[in-house]
């Protein structure tokens, strides 16, 4: 069985699939707390992708979540595809050395791994948004990130993000504290060691001046370093000189209360990582990673357990970081594997500004996303916009050519559906009495395709509406056949244990395991 494009994912209404390249085209699901949105839509969704045997990455929000889809998976036979992210348990993954292994040890790569960082450290908090549009701030973490995982790397050990935080915090502050850490890295002798440490008071080295002492031992060609990590080549040897610069003239030189707010920033995201259960879980061997929910074979369903109602920031922090590492090894797979998935439920947590980016590459991907949440300003608040900008989250739900509209009581919300769906001219007729007598007149004027107000009239499922989902939806350049051609369609999503009509649950059968992905 093979997954083209033109196959039906699951059918909207009689006759109205919605097709696998249109589930690659991004999906959007609204609807207010208690509409149904995840019991009727979203369950349809979701058991549709399981059982056409997809594998997929699943963030959590709510603690329930992971319940929720071990169902799914026992309904569809594919519980033995699970894999959850959890704390305390075995399934583990060290994304910063991962995305190195990957990748390789250029510099090229060091910044695109401090880009991976940078996006989950500055995507908009959904309790404190502030909506800067300053470029300093996104630019000096950056920098700082880049410079401490390039001195990590540079010294021949394993990307860590505890051991990157240790050389954050523990880099010097001023020129004394330089030429202290300069004396250690560069010291030979036991007589120089002790010179260091009259010089400097310490007893021990930082994090900082071990990981430059390893850096220069390689550059020397210490036989024991060498033999570890190897030599480093002329370029690093620059970069090593670039990385030294930095941290020695430009950082020792910041306005100290300029840095002192970059790194607040900094540490106040990588901080939470660093202590348990989450360091175990990405800062020691990797047990699980992206490629598994693309294997050939039986690909993997990753459930980060790791919700942000239980967790706070450093859960929903570890969730975008992992998100943006899954993302990345399904842009640069190529062929290889099947269709996957990426699943987000109060996706407001979870959504940046990168999302739009791999929203436009996800169809050749193969790359079905999924975001559901309550309304367009929880978008807002989430990639930090404030005022009348609103650049970010159009560019975001742009890129999903599939939105589904279930009740709602949120006027943002359904004042944007309104304009989804657009205008169109109708004739009225209007009467009036005068001298003359009875006038009547006509005129064309534009109206709202689906006025704001029919949104919040959906059924919203439940005993009270025989489990029945109402909801209304949208696809960029799609006319509705069952609907008259016209742009929008109403449907009904059966929740768990409605029926069809004939007496059998309303769900489609599972399709063979067996598969080969196709474009046509």
């Amino acid at each position: 069985m093979s997954d083209r494009l033109t196959d039906a994912l699951l059918d909207l209404a009689p006759g109205e699939p919605l097709t696998v390249g249109q589930a690659f085209e991004g999906i959007c699901v609204f609807g207010g707390t208690g509409s149904g949105k995840t019991s009727g839509s979203g369950r349809a969704l979701a058991t549709a992708m399981l059982k056409r045997g997809w594998g997929g990455l699943v963030l959590t929000a709510k603690p329930d979540e992971r319940e929720l889809w071990e169902r799914y998976a026992a309904e569809t036979g594919r519980s033995a595809d699970v894999r959850v992210v959890e704390a305390g348990g075995d399934a583990t993954l060290n994304m910063l050395e991962y995305e190195h292994k990957r990748n390789g040890r250029e510099a090229s790569f060091i910044e695109e791994i401090a880009n991976v960082l940078n996006s989950a450290i500055t995507a908009g908090s959904p309790q404190n948004a502030k909506g800067s549009t300053d470029p300093f701030w996104d630019f000096s973490t950056r920098q700082l990130l880049v410079n401490a995982l390039d001195l990590l790397a540079l010294s021949g050990e394993p990307l860590d993000l505890f051991e990157t935080t240790r050389i954050i915090r523990t880099a010097p502050l001023d020129r004394k504290g330089a030429d202290d850490a300069e004396a250690y890295a560069q010291a030979e002798t036991e007589a120089e060691l002790d010179a260091w440490r009259k010089r400097s008071g310490a007893t021990n080295p930082t994090a900082f001046e071990r990981y430059l002492r390893l850096a220069y031992r390689r550059w020397s060609n210490d036989p024991e370093i060498v033999a570890k990590a190897g030599p480093l080549s002329d370029e690093r040897k620059d970069d090593l000189l670039e990385t030294r610069n930095y941290w020695f003239s430009d950082f020792v030189n910041f306005d100290p209360k300029t840095r002192s707010n970059v790194l607040c920033v900094l540490t106040s995201k990588t901080s939470g990582l660093a202590r348990s259960p989450f360091r175990r879980l990405f800062s020691s061997e990797t047990t699980v990673t992206p490629e598994d929910t693309f294997a050939e074979k039986n690909p993997k369903i990753l459930i980060l357990d790791l919700p942000y109602k239980k967790f706070g920031e450093t859960g929903r922090f570890a969730q975008l970081l992992f998100k943006r590492v899954w993302q990345r090894a399904v842009e640069k797979r190529g062929n290889v594997g099947g269709p996957v998935f990426l699943w987000a439920d109060e996706a407001q947590y979870f959504a940046t500004k990168e999302d739009a980016l791999f929203q436009q590459t996800a169809r050749s991907s193969r790359a079905a996303t999924v975001y559901l949440s309550q309304s367009v300003p929880n978008y807002r608040v989430a990639l930090g916009e404030s005022g009348d900008s609103t650049n970010a989250t159009d560019a975001l739900l742009g890129n999903f050519q599939t939105i589904i509209f279930h009740s709602n009581g949120c006027p943002g919300t359904n004042e944007y559906g309104q304009r989804l769906f657009g205008e169109e001219m109708r004739t009225t007729t209007s009467a009036s009495q005068g001298a003359a007598g009875l006038g009547v007149s006509t005129s064309a004027n534009y109206f709202p395709v689906l006025p704001a107000n029919l949104f919040a009239r959906l059924k919203k499922g439940g005993v009270a509406n025989g489990l029945q989902v109402e909801a209304y939806v949208f696809q960029a350049g799609r006319s509705w056949g069952t609907n008259g051609g016209k742009n929008w369609l109403k449907t009904v999503f059966l929740q768990s244990g409605a029926t069809n009509g004939s007496g059998r649950d309303a769900s489609p059968p599972p399709l063979p395991s067996k598969r080969r992905f196709s474009f046509m």
